[in-house]
């Protein structure tokens, strides 16, 4: 075989496999909009979670309110949950509550699981933030939470003189890593 014929071979596998992933991705975002009631400001960076194969189970674009003076920083959590999974499928199922048999038998795997799924996420983080072109008021970092559970966060406000700026700065880098992990899925073999 012609080297020209391997290539034009190989390009058109890979023009197959990301057309495979669009269809993929495109089937992830028809799910959000059904489940609905994700943040418009975070939902591209749960879909790119979902398509790295990370479980949510809780997100907020984060926000302001200025009759309490109470803010909260943007925050998905990532990790299986096991009250509320079903054989541990991509996303937590909320119609579905798991005894506290089946949730006991689940436990050490799921801690397992999630602990595997922090050492993954904390990986890209740092690749994330070593690439990243903004600037870097605000630093996504990782809190654990239960069962080996963690949310992804940003750090505390910076800008408390006006924390409308600080809240969508954050929200833009939420965004750019979402940007990140769907461009790591794409490129992905």
């Amino acid at each position: 075989m012609k080297l020209e014929s391997f290539t034009n071979l190989f390009l058109t596998e890979q023009e197959k496999t990301r057309q495979e992933k669009q269809k993929e991705w495109n089937k992830l975002e028809h799910q959000i909009e059904e489940y609905g009631g994700f943040d418009e400001k975070i939902k591209l960076l749960v879909i790119a979670l979902w398509a790295n194969k990370f479980p949510t189970y809780e997100s907020c674009e984060g926000h302001f309110d200025p009759n309490q003076c109470q803010y909260n920083c943007p925050t998905i959590h990532i990790g299986y949950y096991p009250d509320r999974i079903d054989d541990l499928q991509l996303y937590s199922d909320y119609d579905h509550v798991v005894s506290e048999k089946e949730r006991e038998e689940r436990l050490p795997q799921i801690i397992k699981e999630n602990e595997i799924l922090k050492i993954h996420i904390e990986f890209l983080l740092d690749e994330f933030n070593k690439k990243r072109k903004s600037e870097q008021k605000y630093k996504l970092n990782i809190k654990e939470t239960h069962y080996n559970t963690f949310a992804l966060s940003t750090e505390s406000i910076v800008n408390k003189a006006d924390p409308y700026i600080a809240l969508q700065d954050q929200q833009k880098l939420m965004s750019e890593f979402g940007i990140f992990l769907k461009e790591k899925y794409f490129d992905s073999k």
